[in-house]
C-alpha cells in the first residue's frame, strides 16, 4: 500500500563523541594498534448528512509524565534519543530511528541500519532490513516491546496498527506499463518507490497502549487513524484483495468490495471501486457517491471538513488548478491555486505563481504568497522558508516571529519542500543541511523553537557515514579472532558485530563448527548466531538493578589467539562506573582488563548471571594526549539491559536464574560455567580493508 508523508527525513551521518577505534587480534597484524581515536574496540575490525460522532481521544501533547518537560527526538552518533527543551539528553540515543512521543508512547526502531526521523505520519518501516520496532515510555523503558517489522503511532485515539509478518512485495499489475511509459508522472514515482521495497509489512492488527492486541486475526493491510473503524482487507474466492472496515472487534461493518480505502480521518473516510468515490462516516454510513467523484482528483484527507482537490482534465498536460471540496464533492473553493494543501488552524499552505502563501475556509488569501516552502500551522504559528532562502517562523497574521529571518534555510526544505517534523508546540526538527554556495556552515539534526532559538544542534565537523569504521592499518588481514557465547539450547550465541562484519565465513574453533550470522545491529555492536554447538549449556542474562558501583566481575575469552593460550582466559575486576563515555547508558564501565580478542564474550557478575559483553578499551596513548595521564584499566561492556532488548527483537528469550538458584559463586566455579557456553570466534574478512569497508 502506497504511504505519502508530509515530510522526507534525510540521509543520516555519525557524529563522533569521541572516537572509537576497533582492533583485532590477527595472525600476521600487529598487535597494538593506534590511530586518532581515543576509544578501542577489542575483537574483529570493521564495522444535509449528520456529523460524524465525537470520537474518544487522548492527550498527544509531548509531554512528561507529572511535568510539563517536552520531549524531542534528537540524533546523535548516527542514533536517536530524545533531549528536553533545553537540549539535554533525557533518553540516550541508542535506537535507528524514533518517532515523537504522542502521549506516554513513541515508537522506536531497534537494530537494523540507522534510518531518517520517520516521517510525520507517525510511520516506522523496517521491513527491508530486519530490523524491530516497538514503543518506550517516557523513561526510555520499552513499555511494548520491539517485536514489529512496521508501526502507525499511536495518535489522537487509543490504538496503533503494527505489522508482525513480511512477505514479498508483489507490484500492481499496472505498474509495468506504467514504468515502461516514457517521461515522468505522479504514478511512475509511486511505482519506482515499490519497486525499491522487495519486502513489505503484512499480518497487521491493533494494539491497545499496553501492547494488547485487540482483533482476533490478522489482515494483509490494515490502516487506523481514530474512531471506531479500521481500514482493512480481505481477499475473495479468486485471490483478489478488497477493502472495506471493521469495527474494534474485528466484524465487518462496511463489505469488503472496495479497490482501496483510507483510514477514518477528520470524521470521514474514502472508498473506491471502479474508478468511483463513496465518503465513508466514522459510522460505517456512505454519505456521498457517485459520478461527481469521477470529475475530481482529491486527497481525502476532509481535515477541518475540506479536502483539496482539482477538476480531472482530459486535456492531457494542462496544469490543474486546485481548490477545496467538502464531502458531498462540492467546491466550497473554487479551483484557483497551482497546489494545495491540508487545513490546520483555520489556514491552508497554497501555491501561486511558484511560491507559498495561505488561504482561509473562504478562499481568500490571508497570507501573501511570498514563501519557497512554509509548513503547516501548529499552535498558531508556521516555519517557512523565505524567497531570500532563510529559514524564519510567522504567525497567522503572516508577521515574522523573533523580529527577523534568520539562517539559511535547509537545502533538502527548498528541494523537496518538507520538513522532518512539527510538534504540537510550534518546534521543528531537521536535518540542517545547506548549499554551501554561501559559505554558510552546515550542521546536522537541529531542533529550533519559533523564536528562533536552537535547543539542540548536531554538529557536522565530526560526521562519519554510518557504518564506516576508522581504517585498519593492515590491508592484508587474513585472520581476525573474537569470542561469543550461547543464549540458548538451540544454538544461539551472542557477540559483538564488529568481531563479524565483512565475514566471507566465520567459525566457532574452539567448537569446531561453522557459523551463521543471523542478525547484527553495529548502531549497538550486537551480533546474534546460530551454530550446530557441541553442548546445551547457555549463559543466563542479569538485569540492569543485578549489579551497582563496585560490583565484582569476570570476563571470559579467548584474547591474542594464536599467540598467547588457545584455551579460555579469565579476568577479574569491579564495576567502576555505571554508563558509558558521555554518560551512554547502553555501556558500563569496569576494571577487569579486556585484551584483542575479548570482544563479544561474557561479563559475569558473581551469581554467574551475564550482565554485560566485553566491547570496548580506551586508547592509552590518546587519552594521554587529551588530558596529560595514562588512565589504567578504563574498559567498556555493553549492558543487560541492552542485551535483552536486541534478544527479544530477535524472538530469543533471555534467560534468568531463579530465585532459589541464585547464590554466589566463586571464581573456579564462575569460570566453569562460563567455559561450558563460551566459544572462540574467527573471522575470514571479505576481500580488502577499503571492500570491507563499503559493506
Amino acid at each position: 500500500m502506497l504511504r505519502t508523508s508530509d515530510c522526507y527525513g534525510a540521509s543520516l551521518g555519525l557524529m563522533h563523541f569521541l572516537p572509537w577505534k576497533r582492533v583485532s587480534s590477527a595472525f600476521g597484524a600487529a598487535l597494538t594498534l593506534f590511530s586518532g581515536s581515543l576509544l578501542l574496540f577489542v575483537g574483529c575490525s570493521q564495522q444535509a448528512t449528520p456529523p460524524p460522532p465525537a470520537t474518544k481521544t487522548i492527550d498527544v501533547r509531548n509531554r512528561s509524565n507529572g511535568s510539563n518537560e517536552l520531549l524531542y527526538p534528537a540524533r546523535k552518533d548516527g542514533l536517536f534519543g530524545y533531549v528536553n527543551s533545553s537540549g539535554k539528553f533525557v533518553i540516550h540515543p541508542q535506537f535507528t530511528s524514533a518517532l515523537p512521543f504522542h502521549g506516554d508512547r513513541a515508537a522506536v526502531k531497534l537494530g537494523g541500519e540507522p534510518t531518517s526521523f520517520g516521517n510525520s505520519n507517525g510511520y516506522l518501516d523496517a521491513a527491508d532490513d530486519g530490523a524491530r520496532l516497538g514503543f518506550i515510555d517516557r523513561t526510555g523503558r520499552f513499555a511494548i516491546s520491539p517485536r514489529f517489522h512496521c508501526v502507525n503511532q499511536f495518535g489522537t485515539g487509543q490504538y496503533a496498527a503494527v505489522a508482525k509478518e513480511i512477505s514479498e512485495n508483489k507490484l500492481p499489475k499496472e505498474c509495468t506499463s506504467i514504468l515502461n511509459a516514457k517521461g515522468s508522472s505522479v504514478e511512475k514515482i509511486e511505482c519506482e518507490q515499490l519497486a525499491q521495497h522487495p519486502k513489505v509489512c503484512s499480518g497487521w492488527t491493533l494494539i491497545d497502549r499496553s501492547g494488547k492486541e485487540m482483533l482476533q486475526k490478522n489482515y494483509e493491510s490494515l490502516e487506523y487513524d481514530e474512531g471506531d473503524l479500521v481500514a482493512a482487507t480481505a481477499q475473495d474466492s479468486q485471490g483478489r484483495v478488497h477493502f472495506g472496515y471493521i469495527d474494534l472487534s474485528g466484524n465487518w461493518v462496511v463489505a469488503p468490495e472496495y479497490d482501496y480505502a483510507t483510514p477514518i480521518h477528520n470524521g470521514w473516510g474514502t472508498a473506491q471501486k471502479n474508478g468511483t468515490y463513496s465518503i465513508i462516516d466514522s459510522l460505517g454510513r456512505t454519505v456521498s457517491s457517485g459520478e461527481i467523484w469521477n470529475s475530481v482528483i482529491f486527497s481525502g484527507n476532509f481535515s477541518e471538513g475540506l479536502s483539496s482537490a482539482a477538476r480531472r482534465s482530459s486535456e492531457g498536460d494542462r496544469p490543474r488548478q486546485y481548490g477545496y471540496i467538502d464531502h458531498t464533492g462540492t467546491f466550497l473553493i473554487q479551483p484557483q491555486f497551482d497546489d494545495a494543501l491540508g487545513f490546520s488552524e483555520g489556514l491552508a499552505p497554497v501555491k501561486i505563481a511558484g511560491l507559498w502563501g495561505f488561504a482561509n475556509h473562504d478562499g481568500q488569501l490571508a497570507i501573501n504568497p511570498s514563501f519557497k516552502w512554509v509548513s503547516s500551522f501548529r499552535n498558531g504559528r508556521a516555519a517557512v522558508c523565505s524567497n531570500e532562502g532563510k529559514l524564519t517562523f510567522i504567525d497567522d497574521t503572516g508577521q515574522l516571529l523573533g523580529g527577523t529571518s534568520f539562517r539559511p534555510c535547509p537545502k533538502h526544505v527548498v528541494r523537496e519542500e518538507k520538513f522532518n517534523a512539527a510538534y504540537h508546540d510550534g518546534t521543528f526538527s531537521y536535518d540542517y543541511d545547506v548549499d554551501n554556495t554561501s559559505g554558510e556552515q552546515s550542521t546536522g539534526w537541529t531542533i529550533v523553537d519559533s523564536s528562533g532559538r536552537v535547543i539542540y544542534q548536531e554538529r557536522s565537523a565530526a560526521v562519519a557515514s554510518v557504518g564506516k569504521s576508522p581504517n585498519h592499518p593492515d590491508d592484508d588481514i587474513r585472520v581476525i579472532t573474537g569470542t561469543a557465547f550461547a543464549v540458548s539450547d538451540s544454538g544461539y550465541l551472542l557477540t559483538n558485530a564488529h568481531v563479524v562484519q565483512g565475514c566471507s565465513k566465520v567459525e566457532l574453533t574452539s567448537a569446531k563448527t561453522s557459523a551463521e550470522v543471523m542478525q547484527s545491529d553495529r548502531s549497538n555492536d550486537l551480533a546474534l548466531l546460530h551454530a550446530i554447538l557441541p553442548g546445551n549449556r547457555y549463559a543466563r542474562i542479569g538485569r540492569a538493578e543485578d549489579f551497582t558501583l563496585g560490583t565484582e566481575v569476570i570476563i571470559f575469552g579467548f584474547p591474542l589467539n594464536g599467540v598467547v593460550a588457545s584455551s579460555g582466559n579469565l579476568t577479574t575486576g569491579v564495576v567502576s562506573a555505571v554508563t558509558g563515555i558521555g554518560d551512554d547508558s547502553r555501556y558500563f564501565q569496569l576494571t577487569a582488563p579486556i585484551q584483542p580478542g575479548n570482544s563479544g564474550g561474557p561479563v559475569m557478575n558473581e551469581y554467574g548471571e551475564v550482565i554485560g559483553v566485553a566491547s570496548a578499551m580506551l586508547d592509552q596513548q590518546k587519552a594521554f594526549a587529551a588530558t596529560g595521564t595514562i588512565p589504567q584499566n578504563v574498559n567498556f561492556a555493553i549492558g543487560p539491559s541492552m542485551i535483552r532488548q536486541f534478544l527479544s527483537a530477535n524472538g530469543i528469550p533471555a534467560a534468568s536464574l531463579t530465585t532459589w538458584w541464585r547464590f554466589k559463586q566463586g571464581t573456579q566455579k564462575l569460570a566453569q560455567s562460563a567455559e561450558a557456553f563460551t566459544y572462540s570466534v574467527k573471522c575470514e574478512p571479505k576481500g580488502t580493508r577499503e571492500e570491507r569497508k563499503i559493506e
